[in-house]
């Protein structure tokens, strides 16, 4: 368990490494790979909280941000792709 708790904590500091390069990423996708970043290890966040604390409910939350984070992120990766704008 200790391990869990570990990754858990190695996770939280690796964010703020995503959040410098949503600040300072120098073009749009630097700042939507740092987002899906963010969404991909809140996901397994959540996953390891749930395995440690043994709340079942917590892997069908999961399981909805991780699919929501996937559209979003592809959403806004076929936005940037027209050059950012609507047709």
């Amino acid at each position: 368990m200790i391990f869990l708790e570990l990754t858990l904590w190695v996770l939280a500091l690796s964010l703020f490494a995503e959040i410098y390069r949503i600040y300072k990423g120098p073009t749009a996708w630097d700042r939507l790979l740092a987002s899906n970043s963010i969404s991909i290890k809140g996901l397994m966040g959540m996953a390891l909280y749930a395995k440690l604390h043994d709340i079942s409910f917590l892997y069908d939350v999961a399981l909805v941000y991780g699919v929501i984070g996937y559209v979003g992120v592809t959403l806004i990766a076929n936005f940037l792709s027209q050059g950012g704008r609507l047709k």
